[in-house]
């Protein structure tokens, strides 16, 4: 049995095999003969042109068949080439032989033009090189078609249909017309056959219609006319290079030339006069020239694409990796207090896609102050990142061993030293644990930027030498006063210089820190002040914006709804976690924790509905602010009731014992507003 089904198998595989091979050999026998039945009809054409010997004219278009046939699939097309020779050149009353011994040579032309081109040019078909447009003319047109028309005039001598004495004019005509049909057909076949477009064109449907419509109207004045007007189309095909693709360009020679040898076979334009074979060959000079040049324009346009695709490419992996790079040396984290609020944008220059010299960095230190750094070394790419961030970590190092910012800096120039590869800007500032005074020094940086409720924005003052200029940096320490609620703004010469005019751009970033100022609710300030200066621009160098704004984190606001204790519950966590983030220690928190719990009860027993919730710690002790939408006290009862079993105003009673100060406003209609100065200190206050 297991004999049997093996056998059966094997039948079913040899079955299979032959289904197989007849497929392949029916494809393989497809495309010679296409081959064959194109080279035949193109032959026609050309046959229709011939006029001092009826087999040879100057107008071939089969040779461009046949070696386009080859490009696009190899050598297994030459019996195609050969048969349709054998036939065209056995149909204009040839010998056989005559006919069988031209058409080895009609083969071997583009056969060697074809090896020619692959073995030592590296040819592509998409014709989107200017070498290959070059190597196309020279290989596969000059020089390969000297063999046909060699071998053609000779046997056509030797079957004595043309004299020995006319060898050199006939070979001339046929070589042209070989010549002709290469630069003419091939580069049409092969761009709309065989080759991938890499790029679209810049030029659109309307553009091409309209080039159409003016190009063949320029031709047909050119060639059907007696005006000597044949180069006007020239300016179409350099707008059809520069505009579209070298698809484009060869139907543009193509209908160009077309129109040529069609007037010219009919008497028309600037070769109307003389023999036709003349006349063709004057139109082979004139249209070899155009065809070149608009190859070549097109391939220059082709590589300025691809070029322009490289460069793309490369600047995204240029950009991912300097994001990368941007990463690995700039801070994840920036301090986070609730009494600080820090925001940074970096922004690389887009002209350079690399990561430059721009550098910042915040951190805690030990005894609570907050130390910034920012700076900006000369050049991009990874030499200037390597030295921000060495320069980055000097100064992060140096500042945990001194509170003096101008000695950081000092002792970050020493640990340096030679290494200084660019010169540097930086700047140290050292925030106070109480929010009450900026410490700063600079070598060579933009000063900090200062603004307050009752202060305008102003720049603060500059100082010291950039690092790697050959002279001591000379810094200096400043220390200035903050007032509550104040912002400052640390900034590279990029935000300043984006448009080349600093005193206005200066004047503009202060105007935009006061209105970050007048605005607490925005969500980034750097972005929001970048924006304001810029708009949707971007810098032509590379640009830090870090914004610290102080108090931004003492004020806060909730709702809730009284109905469901539930809520009121959490918002009292809420608040609790809160005033804790601030609160200097546990021991000071019972009696605030008592109020805000007494309070939001009394809404929900006593003022069912909406009410909101405030809590501003801008000063030393916590403001929290209540207001509902109840019927409203008429007065503060701070007192216990005089029945002990009765619970009314207990807790009114207990806020008012243990607050700083409660004020009650009863708004008729409106609910009440009761604001409460709670009794825990601030930290640092």
């Amino acid at each position: 049995m297991n004999s049997v089904i093996k056998a059966s198998n094997k039948v079913a595989d040899n079955c299979y095999s032959s289904e197989a091979r007849l497929k392949k050999l029916g494809r393989g026998m497809f495309l010679p003969l296409l081959v064959a039945v194109a080279y035949v009809a193109a032959a026609k054409l050309g046959f229709t042109l011939a006029f001092t010997t009826k087999q040879v004219t100057a107008v071939w278009p089969p040779t461009g068949i046949a070696l386009a046939a080859l490009l696009l699939w190899g050598y297994r097309v030459w019996p195609g080439i050969w048969l349709g020779a054998f036939a065209s050149n056995a149909l204009s009353s040839e010998p056989v032989w005559t006919a069988a011994a031209i058409a080895t040579g009609n083969t071997l032309a583009p056969v060697f033009g074809n090896f020619l081109l692959r073995r030592f040019g590296g040819f592509d078909n998409a014709l989107e090189r200017v070498r290959d447009v070059l190597l196309l003319a020279l290989f596969g047109s000059a020089i390969a078609m000297t063999v046909s028309a060699t071998n053609g005039v000779v046997e056509l001598a030797l079957a004595r249909i043309v004299p020995w004495s006319a060898f050199f004019s006939v070979w001339w005509v046929w070589w042209a017309g070989d010549a002709m049909g290469v630069l003419f057909v091939t580069p049409l076949l092969l761009t709309w056959i065989g080759a991938r477009q890499k790029e679209s064109a810049e030029g659109g449907g309307l553009e091409l219609a309209a080039l159409a419509a003016m190009l063949l109207a320029s031709s047909s004045i050119s060639f059907l006319s007696n005006f000597p007007l044949r180069f006007s189309v020239y300016p179409f095909i350099i707008w059809t290079a520069l505009r579209f693709r070298q698809r484009e360009m060869t139907a543009a020679i193509a209908a160009v030339c077309g129109l040529a040898i069609w007037a010219t076979s009919h008497g028309l334009g600037p070769w109307a006069s003389g023999r036709l074979d003349s006349r063709l060959v004057q139109v082979d000079s004139w249209m070899s020239v155009l065809a070149i040049t608009g190859l070549v324009l097109g391939a220059i346009t082709a590589e300025r694409r691809t070029a322009r695709l490289d460069l793309q490419e490369l600047l995204t992996q240029t950009k991912r990796s300097a994001v990368t790079l941007q990463t690995a040396f700039l801070p994840e984290h920036l301090p986070r207090r609730p009494d600080v609020r820090c925001d940074v944008l970096y922004i690389a220059a887009e002209r350079e896609a690399l990561i430059g010299g721009d550098w910042y960095d915040a951190f805690d230190l030990p005894d609570g102050r907050i130390a910034f750094s920012i700076g900006d070394v000369t050049g991009h790419g990874l030499d200037a990142a390597v030295s921000a961030a060495r320069l980055r970590r000097s100064i992060f190092s140096a500042a945990f061993n001194t509170s003096d910012p101008a000695e950081i800096l000092t002792k970050a120039d020493h640990v340096l030293g030679s290494r200084h590869e660019a010169p540097a800007t930086a700047l140290i500032a050292i925030l106070s644990r109480d929010l009450s005074t900026l410490s700063y020094a600079s070598a060579g940086h933009p000063p900090p930027i200062v603004a307050s409720p009752r202060t305008s924005a102003h720049l603060l003052t500059p100082g010291g030498l950039p690092f790697g200029i050959g002279i001591p940096i000379a810094s200096q320490t400043y220390t200035v006063a903050l007032e509550p609620n104040a912002a400052i703004l640390f900034y590279t010469d990029g935000l300043t210089e984006f448009k080349r005019d600093i005193v206005r751009t200066e004047r503009a970033v202060l105007q935009a820190v006061m209105r970050l100022l007048d605005d607490p609710h925005v969500d980034r300030p750097a972005v929001f002040i970048q924006r304001s200066v810029m708009g949707s621009q971007r810098p032509a160098d590379d640009t830090v914006l870090l914004v610290v704004q102080l108090g931004a984190g003492r004020q806060k606001s909730w709702s809730y709804d009284s109905t469901n204790p539930l809520s009121a519950h959490t918002l009292r966590g809420e608040i609790t976690h809160f005033i804790r983030s601030l609160a200097p220690n546990e021991d000071e928190l019972f009696g605030t924790e008592l109020i805000i719990g007494e309070a939001l009860a009394n809404t929900v027993e006593h003022a069912p509905g909406s009410v909101s919730v405030a809590i501003d710690w801008t000063d030393a002790y916590p403001v929290i602010v209540v207001s509902d939408a109840g019927p409203g006290l008429s007065r503060l009862e701070a007192a216990l009731p005089v029945d002990e079993l009765n619970e009314n105003g207990r807790g009114l009673f207990l806020i008012s014992s243990l607050a700083r100060d409660v004020q009650i406003e009863a708004q008729p209609g409106m609910g009440t507003r009761m604001r409460i100065v709670l009794p825990t200190k601030r930290a640092g206050a």
